[in-house]
């Protein structure tokens, strides 16, 4: 589940990076163009997120840990309001961005120094660098064949479409026997 959620966590952030540029504008107005930068800072806790999630749902509250779980977000609260203090007054709106980043990541680092007794996460996070190579493939991808598009819905909607299928045919490539033996098992069926 941790594998899964992860490899959809990633996917997301990689994927709103590569087309907040003509999302903001047309979705938001030229106004909120200042805020892409927030976006892309912020996108990145998704993946904090996602992995700190799976501990509690499937983890922390089964197995009566609940105590953990709160640990991890007052720790992440006290993160967050130090940072605030700190970066704020320097980077304004980006401050309060990467002190809400700094804050989720604090939360998903102390939930997997008390798991990883119980649960390899080092293979999980082996993992987690393969989506987050396709991630900047995608990227990188989108960018590309993008590029000559106009500005418009069209473009976004396109960008989007792009993405999914980079992503997913690297995630094909890479899970190809995984994906053979499961073909193989219900054929026969």
């Amino acid at each position: 589940t941790l594998e899964i959620t992860m490899c959809i966590g990633v996917g997301v952030t990689f994927g709103i990076i590569a087309i907040v540029k003509d999302f903001v504008p047309i979705f938001f107005g030229v106004e909120f163009v200042k805020s892409i930068n927030l976006v892309i800072v912020l996108s990145f806790s998704v993946i904090c997120i996602s992995w700190s999630n799976t501990f509690r749902w499937l983890y922390f509250i089964p197995n009566e840990k609940e105590n953990i779980y709160v640990k991890s977000i007052i720790i992440g609260a006290i993160i967050n309001i130090v940072f605030n203090l700190i970066l704020i007054p320097l980077y304004s709106s980006v401050g309060a961005a990467i002190s809400t980043l700094l804050a989720e990541l604090s939360v998903a680092i102390y939930q997997t120094i008390y798991v990883k007794n119980k649960i390899n996460c080092k293979l999980i996070l082996k993992n987690v660098l393969s989506f987050i190579c396709f991630g900047i493939l995608m990227m990188i991808g989108v960018k590309l064949t993008c590029n000559s598009i106009k500005f418009s819905v069209y473009k976004v909607i396109v960008e989007v479409g792009i993405g999914v299928f980079i992503y997913f045919l690297c995630l094909a490539i890479n899970y190809y026997k995984l994906i053979e033996s499961f073909v193989e098992k219900y054929k026969h069926k």
